[in-house]
């Protein structure tokens, strides 16, 4: 049996851009004006609670653990507002993928996101994505990218042939390169940066070929 982990944002759901314009918004919201880098790829922990608090620390803040938790809160409720008056769109092929999947005994399928979790259940459940029974790991159980995929591992079992991530960005293929996983790229950003790497789930059967085998 093969592990596959997807990550959420850029590759099952179409969500970056507003995401992480409410992220910011609810940041400001909560601490005012402070000094933010709008290139994730600054940050050395690319999560929702790992930015903060290097957001916090940059900016003078001690305690970083009621700001986030303000925050958290914050996020949650601008993207409720905005989840009822938008649609979200799934990738393409995502939302059949994901069911074949996860009735398929060849595999275990887990979720693990750098979001926070109530936002990320919020998100594809509004994107049309059941995953009821698949494990969802995210920034509430590590401020770590690397830590939040071994928390899904460890929730899937043990004994795999191969564990595979799915992701969209290049802090997803560090983090599955430091873990000794293999990892397959999503979309244009990762395309010529991975070995294994589809447009979208559009083509069950190439998806399948690349985690049926080990390289």
């Amino acid at each position: 049996m093969n592990a596959v982990i997807f990550d959420i944002d850029g590759t099952l759901i179409e969500s970056m851009d507003f995401d992480t314009a409410l992220y910011i918004k609810a940041v400001k919201n909560i601490l005012g004006a402070l000094i933010i880098h709008y290139d994730w790829n600054y940050y050395r922990k690319v999560t929702d609670s790992g930015i903060l608090s290097e957001i916090l620390k940059e900016n003078g803040y001690d305690d970083p653990v009621p700001n986030i938790s303000a925050v958290r809160s914050e996020f949650g409720k601008l993207m409720t507002e905005y989840l009822h008056g938008h649609h979200v769109e799934a990738l393409p092929g995502a939302v059949h993928l994901l069911q074949r999947m996860k009735s398929d005994s060849g595999f275990a399928v887990g979720i693990a996101t750098g979001g926070w979790g109530h936002t990320a259940r919020l998100k594809l459940a509004a994107a049309g994505l059941d995953i009821h029974g698949i494990p969802l790991c995210s920034s509430d159980d590590s401020y770590e990218r690397e830590g939040i995929m071994e928390k899904c591992l460890s929730m899937m079992g043990s004994g795999f042939d191969a564990i595979y991530y799915v992701g969209d960005a290049e802090w997803d293929i560090a983090a599955t390169h430091r873990l000794g996983w293999e990892f397959i790229g999503i979309g244009q950003i990762v395309q010529a940066k991975c070995k294994k790497w589809v447009i979208d789930f559009k083509d069950e059967t190439a998806f399948y070929n690349l985690v049926s085998l080990r390289s």
